[in-house]
């Protein structure tokens, strides 16, 4: 995938995130010190580990949603089906900056 393509597909996912948090669209947010334009083998090697573990952590956050759903409300699932839907926006988007840094590394 190309920098530009990465781009548009992060602002697309932007999108849907801000539409379902009904927020104002924000440009894609890449971290401190990520430039998708740098192709400094150490520096891919460092945002694979990077969102790898951030995907690590997000996939906890879904399976203790998922787990703690049944102690929850019907009245309170609403919240918790938002959460998810909001969480699984933004594993999509984290997934999108694993497959771009990998590819890198092929």
């Amino acid at each position: 995938m190309e920098v530009d393509e990465f781009r548009q597909e992060l602002e697309r996912i932007a999108g849907e995130q801000a539409a379902l948090d009904g927020n104002v669209v924000n440009p894609p947010v890449f971290l401190p010190g990520e430039d998708p334009g740098n192709a400094y083998l150490d520096d891919t090697r460092h945002w694979v580990t990077v969102y790898r573990e951030l995907i690590t952590l997000k996939e906890k956050v879904v399976d203790d949603l998922d787990q703690g759903r049944q102690e929850v409300s019907e009245p309170g699932q609403v919240e918790v089906n938002r959460d998810q839907e909001l969480i699984g926006l933004e594993l999509r988007r984290l997934r999108l900056h694993l497959d771009f840094w990998e590819a890198r590394l092929r």
